[in-house]
């Protein structure tokens, strides 16, 4: 049972903002216009349940012009913003020193936070600045390219980086996609501030964990070896010259299989 009180904190920020309310703004006004109306409004909380209310947005915004806009997926549209205002949570960070270059820069410019304790939301409490990679850009198409950059970069780093804190680090990635895809629906001038707030949960991300690069193959004890440039397998002779080879032996060699008889 709950005794801190979030659980009925939550439940009044549904009710308030939640599928009914918007799902009766869905029933008389474009689906549109509705999201770019709690959009802005939202994106300061985009933390709130690890990032899962946005992702969850991004799926619903990216199904309605594929297709008809029937009653499930408007329905969708209206329980992810429920969801994210429910679950919103904000973060005050400051910008740390600016960073030039790519997301890739950017993303090593993160430094951990000390101590691995504690679940996302715990972590998100010590995490107080953040590299300065957006706070420049107010450029729709500015912000577009390095929105669609940062999701490049982070799912490659996933790569190299996600086995120190895989279902954390993931979000890197998840989460400013979820944001690139909304924006083709939002008026262009929330482009940059979803960029800012992308760039946060993104950042985020690594700073609660600490992602330190896996081990390449010479470095690791017992690996396993790797097929050659031809494809194929290395024999034991090119593995390990000490291992001896098993004598090749003909058909004529093999012993036969026991044969069963009936007995009488």
């Amino acid at each position: 049972m709950d005794t801190t009180g979030t659980l009925d904190e939550a439940r009044q920020r549904l009710h308030a903002c939640g599928p009914e309310r918007l799902g009766r703004e869905l029933a008389d006004r474009p689906w549109r216009e509705v999201l770019a109306r709690w959009w802005p409004r939202l994106l300061p909380g985009l933390y709130g349940g690890s990032t899962h209310p946005v992702i969850r947005v991004g799926h619903a915004v990216r199904t309605l012009p594929a297709g008809p806009e029937t009653g499930p997926r408007l329905a969708e549209l209206a329980h992810g913003p429920g969801y994210w205002a429910a679950r919103h949570r904000p973060l005050a960070v400051r910008p740390a020193a600016p960073v030039a270059g790519g997301a890739a820069a950017a993303l090593d410019a993160v430094v951990p936070v000390a101590g691995r304790t504690g679940g996302f939301p715990e972590r998100l409490e010590r995490v107080t600045a953040l590299p300065d990679w957006t706070s420049a850009v107010t450029d729709p198409a500015e912000a577009h390219r390095r929105l669609t950059g940062l999701v490049r970069t982070a799912t490659h780093r996933y790569a190299t980086h996600g086995h120190g804190e895989g279902t954390m680090l993931v979000h890197a990635a998840t989460a400013p996609n979820a944001v690139l895809r909304t924006l083709p629906a939002l008026p262009r001038e929330l482009w940059a501030p979803s960029l800012h707030a992308a760039w946060a949960a993104s950042a985020a991300s690594p700073r609660c964990t600490r992602p330190t690069p896996r081990p390449t193959a010479s470095r690791r004890s017992g690996a396993r070896p790797r097929r050659s440039s031809n494809g194929r397998w290395p024999t034991a002779t090119s593995t390990s010259s000490n291992r001896p080879t098993p004598p090749s032996t003909s058909a004529t060699d093999r012993p036969s299989p026991p044969r069963c008889t009936r007995s009488s």
